[in-house]
Order: C-alpha cells, then sequence, then structure tokens
C-alpha cells in the first residue's frame, strides 16, 4: 500500500502465517524441506525473489514517472519493510532481494516476533550484497515468545552482524508469566507496546 507521511516513506508489510495455509508452513519449515523438493514448489520466500520484488520495483519506477500529484512525494521516500513471525522474515527477505537496478533501497526493517528464516541465502550473493550496506534491520520481540528460542538457538551458529546489515534485537519484557504462544500474538504484542508507550 503506497501512503503519504512527513517525512515521506513507504511501508511495505507481509503477514504472519495463517494457522491452516499449507504454503506458510512449508515457507516456515524451509530449512527442514530437501532443496529438490522445494524446487519443484516453490514457498513465499522464493517468489518474493522471483516475483514480487521485482514487480514491487517495476510499479515504484512507473509512480516515479508521475511527476506531480500524488506520487511525487516517492522522489524522497524512505522505504521501511515489516512483517510479523514469518512475515518478519519475508520483511527481511525483501530488504535483500530488490533487483540492483531499483531506483531504491530499503532503508529499514521492523521484524516483529520474527521467524529465524530470512532467506539471506535465497538472494544470490551480489544483490544481496548490493541490498545490505546501509541495512537496518531490528528484530522486536517479547522475551519468552516461541520463536525467541529458535533465534538465541541460530544465533549461535551465526551471529546477527553489526553492520551490513546492521541487526539489533529489541527485546521486551512485557508479558508476566513469561507466554510462549500469547507472546508471539502481534494483536496482543502491538497493544502491550502501545501501553508502555503511554
Amino acid at each position: 500500500m503506497w501512503t503519504k507521511a512527513d517525512p515521506p516513506s513507504v511501508a511495505v508489510a507481509f503477514g504472519g502465517t495463517v494457522i491452516n495455509n499449507k504454503n506458510d508452513w512449508a515457507a516456515n519449515l524451509r530449512w527442514f524441506m530437501p532443496k529438490w523438493l522445494l524446487a519443484g514448489h516453490p514457498d513465499e520466500y522464493s517468489e518474493l525473489v522471483q516475483y514480487f520484488a521485482p514487480a514491487f520495483v517495476e510499479e515504484f519506477k512507473t509512480k516515479l514517472q508521475v511527476q506531480d500529484g500524488e506520487w511525487a512525494f516517492l522522489k524522497n521516500a524512505a522505504i521501511y519493510s515489516t512483517g510479523h513471525s514469518l512475515g518478519g522474515g519475508l520483511a527481511q527477505q525483501f530488504a535483500y532481494a530488490l533487483p540492483l537496478d531499483a531506483p531504491v533501497r530499503v532503508t529499514q526493517v521492523f521484524a516483529f516476533d520474527p521467524s529465524p528464516v530470512t532467506g539471506f541465502y535465497s538472494v544470490p550473493v551480489e544483490i544481496r550484497d548490493g541490498n545490505k550496506k546501509t541495512l537496518f534491520i531490528d528484530r522486536v520481540y517479547e522475551r519468552g515468545e516461541v520463536l525467541a528460542i529458535l533465534r538465541s538457538f541460530t544465533s549461535l551458529f551465526v551471529a546477527p552482524s553489526a553492520s551490513e546489515p546492521a541487526i539489533r534485537g529489541v527485546r521486551y519484557a512485557l508479558f508476566y508469566p513469561a507466554a510462549p504462544i500469547s507472546g508471539h500474538s502481534i494483536k496482543q504484542l502491538a497493544c502491550k507496546l502501545n501501553e508502555a508507550a503511554k
């Protein structure tokens, strides 16, 4: 969705796992799927690289052609990507996957309770290297939520980088007692963050 803001910005948002959607679960479990199986059945991560990112860039270029009016703000717009759970993983991959000839780059990712699957290695090296140079990623999560354990485990093998991209974990303790399942709910997390902000 294209929106106007001050300063001008565009937010690209990705939804989380729909519990009864087999494609979402295939994407969540892509690390455990044999490569030959993924090749015949692309998941959301591979479709994002192959179709969505190039389509986004083409639409962005089309909107940039409008010299005046409602799309003029895009010339100076910052691009953000965001998502929850599976959507948080997809938001990170989107930032890595924009074609190098794109007139814009994602500057910041806000990933809420994100999947540890980011699709980083599914993007060709030259493309992800070009996109990660000035990229900032905030992984915002509730302490003890169900995916926090997986992210901690994977960070033992691949530590979050300090630059190119700069990845920061933003941990909250808003649920008492710790709640692995309800603490993963974006609705409840958003409500708790809103209450804490007040």
